[in-house]
């Protein structure tokens, strides 16, 4: 109530007990209210027991598929391309303008490429400045063509921290 008297308004969540002893997660609402002369209390109370046990299944989920993911021996991303008709001339050359980001990478994708998550996350286009320079067209064609839904799939050569490492890049449309 403090709280609502300070900023006009407080939501928060909580647990009751309901007459039968059983407890009940709720979301409480309160507002102020003038009536008159008289500043009221305005709350609602509202049952998140239903809500709360679906975000925890959907938790668990993501946790056994995050488990999953990075389980696998070799690097699994999933990239969101621009729509094929924003993408322009060059797109793929350049890290600056790279049509895609990165929706997930797994920690293998990440440490074989020598990168981290959040650096992959924050700008997708570093991959491409990874590609060494006489694959770096190839690279961009098979790309360019899976933007059309068709399967990417790219062999050729990386260059990391000074290292050229061959990779194969396979993806579904």
């Amino acid at each position: 109530i403090q709280e609502a008297l300070r900023n006009g308004h407080v939501l928060f969540e909580s647990e009751h007990r309901r007459r039968d002893g059983s407890r009940v997660l709720v979301e409480i609402n309160s507002s102020l209210l003038e009536v008159g002369e008289k500043t009221l209390v305005f709350s609602t109370c509202r049952d998140i027991t239903d809500r709360k046990r679906a975000e925890q299944a959907l938790e668990e989920k993501r946790a056994l598929y995050k488990d999953l993911v990075n389980a696998q021996p070799t690097g699994v991303y999933r990239v969101r391309g621009l729509p094929h008709h924003r993408i322009r001339e060059g797109d793929w050359m350049s890290a600056a303008t790279a049509p895609f980001c990165f929706e997930l990478v797994s920690d293998r994708f990440c440490e074989i490429l020598g990168t981290s998550r959040e650096s992959l996350q924050k700008n997708p286009g570093i991959i491409l400045d990874l590609i060494h320079p006489d694959d770096k067209a190839e690279f961009a064609r098979r790309n360019q063509a899976a933007t059309f839904n068709a399967p990417f799939r790219w062999e050729g050569r990386v260059v990391i921290g000074g290292t050229t490492k061959w990779l194969h890049f396979e993806s579904l449309g």
